[in-house]
């Protein structure tokens, strides 16, 4: 008899059969040894009904009733190839286990069992099991196999991951249709989308409304006696109407100060704590101006290659039971006196369900460029919290005549920096109590600045931590907004994504710095005049509070429903009550170019740059780049699509037929051979 494991992307499914079995075949869509079959889902291959499903017929935005709320979600097929594959080994009379093997946090624990529930009449009688991979080396692997618990045991992760499944397709369906019925305006909007927009848009107006301001600081340079130099200032700001008051003046009359006093501080600067995966993304955007999307792709590949440990963790620590794999760690080192077991890196209570991402003991000699670059980033942050030298900083502050004071900063031992790009400047100043310097005080001519526009840093750091000390929310206090997070680690990278695509078109980047487009703006505007409130705080109460709930069993997910249903309500109610002129009339907005050749819905749309689907996942560019050429989609060739899945494209003089190929989420031109 064999063991079914389920992997949710092949190069995971590669690994697990390479670590459990020393000969295996390479199928279709699986691989399979004496006594493991392990195949794959690459992703969602199931999704939810759209309100079409379940009404059976194809519904118009404005007569589709909100709420709308499915007595039973259901699924269907996303990739029936892959299913296929599944449905046939899971008939099969020499398989009697079943391993659950998506990747170890909620998405994953849902897509697997999301598929074992839609053949449910095929899993019912077989024992399945769960596979919580921290790390994917052969040892990872081999000691999360021994140590597999039984599916039912992680119930509680899988009605948490439903619930916030359950709530985004609700809240996303009845918001998208208030908003667009009343608008006459199609947006698209979801749980965490607004308070996205809203929090680029906000900035945007802060900058907008900014003033610059000038002011003026009194300032002088000193010179010690070997010719270093610093600049003394007072801190007060003064206007131009000042510049000739009797304090100015004095100031201006200085010809010199005496130091009074120097207080010096030896102290000892931590390392900064191990990475979590928003706290990676940061570092990599600073160092190597990457992109959090393509980040986010270099981690995960070092973690599906067994380089890394699981990277979408929202933990700084290790638990006690990982000493070990420090220790194994440690032994690889060279010069390993210099290094220890530091105790400070674990704390069971600081995680949830994964450990902070550190790298294994896989050899990387064969990792280069970005790889190598994303590696060496984690690898040294480690080694920064075991290296034994203590990082020594002199804080020496002098106090002059006049109420003038001036702290430098020296390293007096390097420590954990070798390691990382902190800068810690050394201010070389030499001085002794009694001195007298020579002072020449001019004003400085400077300028108020406006806020930074939001970066992808930015931005994550606002995610991670929404809301700060003055969050006036009536319905939350302070301890409980520490908790709360926008999104999870897994999730908003691709979230951020959706917004600057062509289907939402909510947003754009612009090197690293996000601006609003007027799409944006105008359902800001649109929420701000309904008087409606689905903002961070709304979205936290609903959200964090009732889930871990859900997780700990104390509501279930149909009351959770029941409270998103009420909310629903109350907004309906609140928007119905404002008159707004519509933008455009309903029967423009629901009109479409022709039928989408993915879902077969009629509602592919046009916008500047794309056609794209507004019931599904499809889009595809105008300008589509093939190789080195640009083949030009316009209405006739999307109508083809539509029609043929085919196009007929002339490159170089030469005519070439062109087949729609669906590959997951992504839509392929693949010429024909």
């Amino acid at each position: 008899m064999k063991t079914f494991i389920i992997a949710e992307k092949e190069n995971v499914g590669l690994n697990i059969i390479k670590a459990l079995s020393t000969n295996f075949k390479t199928e279709k869509g699986y691989f399979e040894s004496d006594n493991f079959i392990v195949g794959y889902a690459q992703g969602h291959i199931l999704t939810n009904y759209s309100v079409n499903d379940y009404e059976g017929k194809k519904v118009a935005w404005k007569d589709i009733n909100v709420p709308f709320i499915p007595k039973d979600f259901l699924l269907k097929p996303l990739n029936s190839n892959k299913l296929d594959v599944i449905e046939k080994i899971l008939k099969r009379k020499d398989v009697n286990c079943i391993v659950n093997a998506g990747d170890s946090e909620r998405e994953g624990q849902l897509i697997v069992d999301n598929i074992l529930e839609y053949f449910s009449n095929l899993t019912k009688n077989k024992t399945i099991y769960r596979l919580w991979i921290p790390e994917l080396t052969k040892k990872g692997i081999k000691e999360a196999y021994e140590n597999k618990k039984l599916n039912s045991e992680y119930l509680a992760l899988n009605l948490e991951a439903k619930a916030r499944s359950y709530v985004d397709w609700v809240l996303g369906i009845n918001l998208s249709v208030l908003l667009t019925v009343k608008s006459g305006q199609l947006f698209q909007i979801g749980r965490l989308i607004y308070p996205i927009i809203f929090k680029i848009y906000e900035r945007e107006k802060e900058i907008e409304n900014f003033k610059k301001e000038k002011y003026y600081q009194l300032e002088t340079d000193i010179s010690d006696s070997k010719g270093n130099s610093i600049t003394l200032s007072y801190k007060k700001k003064f206007k131009k109407e000042d510049l000739n008051s009797p304090q100015v003046k004095n100031v201006l009359s200085l010809k010199s100060i005496k130091l009074e006093k120097i207080d010096e501080n030896i102290c000892i600067k931590k390392p900064p704590k191990l990475f979590n995966l928003s706290d990676l993304q940061e570092v990599l955007s600073k160092k190597f101006s990457f992109s959090f999307e393509y980040s986010l792709k270099v981690i995960q590949k070092l973690y599906e290659n067994g380089y890394l440990t699981y990277p979408r963790t929202d933990s700084n620590y290790l638990t006690l039971n990982e000493k070990e794999k420090i220790e194994e760690f440690l032994s690889t080192l060279e010069e390993k006196e210099k290094y220890y077991n530091n105790t400070s890196i674990y704390n069971d209570k600081e995680v949830e369900s994964h450990s902070a991402i550190i790298p294994t003991i896989k050899n990387y000699s064969d990792l280069i460029d970005d790889d190598l670059k994303v590696y060496q980033v984690v690898r040294n942050r480690l080694l920064s919290n075991l290296y034994k030298e203590k990082t020594s900083i002199s804080e020496r502050t002098f106090y002059f005549s006049n109420n003038l004071t001036k702290t430098l900063k020296s390293v007096i031992v390097k420590g954990f920096l070798i390691f990382e790009e902190i800068e810690e400047q050394t201010t070389i100043f030499n001085a002794s109590i009694n001195d007298v310097f020579n002072t020449n005080f001019s004003f400085k001519e400077k300028e108020t600045t406006p806020p930074l526009r939001i970066t992808e840093i930015t931005l994550s750091k606002y995610l991670t931590n929404p809301f700060n000390k003055d969050s006036q929310d009536i319905e939350l206090s302070i301890n409980e907004l520490k908790e709360v997070q926008l999104g999870t680690q897994a999730t908003r990278t691709a979230i951020i994504k959706k917004l600057y695509d062509s289907k939402y078109s909510y947003l754009e980047l612009k090197g690293k710095k996000f601006y609003t487009t007027e799409k944006a703006r105008e359902l800001v505007e649109l929420v701000e005049k309904l008087k409606i409130n689905i903002g961070a705080e709304r979205t936290a109460i609903l959200l964090n509070k009732n889930l871990i709930e859900v997780y700990n069993g104390t509501l279930t997910i149909n009351e959770l429903l029941n409270i998103v249903k009420n909310e629903i309500l109350d907004l309906k109610e609140k928007i119905q009550k404002i008159n707004i002129p519509k933008k455009i009339t309903n029967q423009n907005q629901s009109s479409s170019v022709c039928t989408c050749p993915k879902c077969n819905e009629n509602s592919i749309k046009e916008n500047s740059k794309s056609f794209y689907c507004s019931k599904c996942d499809f889009v595809i560019w105008k300008n589509y780049k093939y190789f080195d050429n640009i083949i030009k989609i316009d209405e006739k060739r999307i109508k083809k699509l539509s029609k043929d899945k085919k196009i007929k494209v002339k490159i170089k003089e030469k005519e070439y037929t062109f087949n729609l190929v669906f590959n997951g989420k992504y839509s392929n031109l693949i010429k024909e051979k």
